[in-house]
């Protein structure tokens, strides 16, 4: 692996083992928009990011989230709003592990308590919904996107 990538690998995997929300977007054949929220995020290999996203059967992200499909994933750290999007390509849709789901747990509660620090006053975990599917990205594109003069720029080392 280059070293720009090993780069990019270690300040992304920093900010996306903290409490983070991550929501997917996509988008059915006709260009109609669907979101989801993801969990429990991880590298594969090289260019890849294993999200658990949530897709109940026979919902818009369910019938998205396919090989092949282009989405955007934004990653946001609730406590300084900094912001990271992928773009990328679903590369694989599979059933969710015991090692993700050990992954999903732990970022729920990193999740949780970075929203009760910026005053969610609700059990944050009731955005958690299940029904989960992991989805192996390969990412094409990963920019900052924290409000000010850095938004849309390259993430540094990509």
């Amino acid at each position: 692996m280059a070293a720009d990538r090993v780069l990019w690998k270690e300040r992304l995997g920093a900010f996306i083992e903290r409490g983070v929300a991550i929501i997917v977007a996509t988008c059915d054949d006709g260009g109609h928009p669907g979101l989801t929220r993801a969990w429990g995020p991880a590298f594969g290999d090289d260019d890849e990011i294993v999200l658990a996203a949530t897709a109940a059967p026979g919902t818009r992200a369910a019938a998205d989230l396919v090989a092949g499909a282009e989405i955007s994933v934004t990653v946001s750290e609730m406590t300084t709003y900094s912001t990271v999007q992928l773009l990328g390509t679903v590369a694989e849709v599979m059933p969710i592990d015991d090692d993700a789901r050990r992954r999903v747990d732990a970022h729920l509660e990193r999740f949780v308590a970075d929203a009760a620090k910026v005053g969610v006053t609700r059990d944050a975990s009731n955005l958690f919904l299940g029904d989960l599917i992991l989805v192996r990205l390969t990412v094409h594109r990963a920019s900052e996107q924290t409000p000010g003069a850095r938004a849309g720029r390259p993430l540094e080392g990509r």
